[in-house]
C-alpha cells in the first residue's frame, strides 16, 4: 500500500503536468510581440515570467533535489515560518515576492520556452521514483523557506508554477489577451 507522501508526490506530478499544459496551451496563442511586451521597466513580460518559472525548476529546484540525495546540508534542519506556511497551505500565498534570483530573460522566440516546459515534466517523471525513496531528513536550504527535503523541493516546482498563474493572468489581461 503506498504511503500518503507517495500519493502526495503523485498528485504533485499530476498537478505539475496539468499546469505545464496550461502554460503550453497559452504559449500557442501568444504572438512573440505579446510574449515580449513589457508594461513597464519594473514589471516582467510574459516571456520573462515563463523564463523565471522554467529556470527556477531546472536550475534551482531540481538541482536541490539531487543535492538532497547526494550531499545534503548537515546544518539544514528546519523550515522558516514562511516555509511552514507554504507547505501547510500546499501553495504559495497570493502575495508578490521580490526574487533574488537572476533577472529573467525576454525570449527571442517561443522555442526555448516550449523546450524548457517539456524538459521540466520529463525530468520530473524521471526523478519521481527517486524522490519517493529519498530520506526525509536529508535537506538543502532554500533562501526564504529554510531547510527542505527532496520531496518538498519536488512539490515546490508545482506550487511555484501555480503561484505564477495569477501573474500570467494579470499580464494577459493588461494586454487584452483573453479566452485562451
Amino acid at each position: 500500500m503506498p504511503l500518503k507522501e507517495d500519493h502526495d508526490l503523485e498528485k504533485a506530478i499530476q498537478r505539475l503536468d496539468d499546469v505545464i499544459h496550461v502554460y503550453k496551451r497559452s504559449l500557442d496563442y501568444y504572438t512573440i510581440e505579446q510574449l515580449r511586451h513589457k508594461l513597464s521597466d519594473h514589471r516582467w513580460s510574459l516571456g520573462e515570467m515563463y523564463d523565471h518559472v522554467i529556470n527556477s525548476a531546472l536550475h534551482t529546484y531540481f538541482p536541490a533535489i539531487i543535492k538532497c540525495l547526494n550531499e545534503p546540508d548537515t546544518h539544514a534542519t528546519a523550515k522558516t515560518a514562511a516555509g511552514d506556511e507554504i507547505f501547510t497551505m500546499g501553495a504559495y500565498p497570493p502575495t508578490k515576492v521580490k526574487s533574488s534570483a537572476r533577472p529573467p530573460k525576454n525570449p527571442e522566440t517561443k522555442e526555448p520556452l516550449y523546450d524548457g516546459l517539456h524538459r521540466i515534466i520529463e525530468q520530473a517523471r524521471v526523478m519521481l521514483p527517486v524522490v519517493i525513496e529519498a530520506r526525509p531528513d536529508a535537506k538543502v536550504m532554500h533562501s526564504r523557506l529554510g531547510a527542505l527535503n527532496a520531496k518538498e523541493w519536488f512539490q515546490l516546482a508545482d506550487m511555484h508554477f501555480r503561484h505564477h498563474l495569477i501573474q500570467k493572468e494579470e499580464l494577459e489581461q493588461a494586454q487584452g489577451i483573453v479566452d485562451l
